[in-house]
């Protein structure tokens, strides 16, 4: 695939999925308020929590670290996905990385911290949000392009 088509293809993975990261996060912020929501009783539900940190509040307190870092890695990110050689679901998968970081990244730049809201109920996890949901499956995904291609 030439350049061109790729710039084209990752541009717009990334802007349909970072719309979608945004409007889930301002619509779920909406249901949630202040208060907590059941979703389903003791498996989900929606709270809350805002994370002024990376993933699992790592870095919490140093805003500007977290941030020079999730901005590094974004870069480099964007790099290898335009420039690497690989399939296009993991060019996909790559994007969905991209979008819930550049989200987060968004919320902390200009909201002071991430608002974190999904809840597993069933097991002792911190609450997270929509963006991160996007950043670990897009990092699944990759792994498993990278070992099918392996083993293929």
């Amino acid at each position: 695939m030439s350049l061109k088509k790729t710039f084209a293809l990752c541009a717009a993975l990334f802007c349909a999925l970072t719309a979608l990261v945004f409007a889930l996060d301002h619509l779920c912020l909406t249901l949630v308020g202040e208060g907590e929501k059941t979703l389903v009783k003791g498996v989900i539900g929606l709270r809350l929590v805002k994370n002024s940190g990376a993933a699992f509040s790592f870095l919490s307190g140093k805003a500007f670290l977290a941030n020079a870092l999730s901005a590094v890695i974004l870069i480099a990110l964007t790099a290898f996905v335009l420039f690497g050689k690989m399939c296009a679901p993991a060019r996909l998968s790559l994007c969905a990385c991209l979008s819930g970081g550049a989200c987060n990244l968004y919320m902390r730049l200009l909201r002071g911290g991430v608002n974190d809201w999904i809840e597993l109920k069933f097991v002792d996890f911190p609450v997270f949000n929509f963006a991160d949901v996007c950043v670990c499956l897009g990092a699944a995904a990759f792994a498993l392009c990278v070992l099918v291609k392996k083993d293929g």
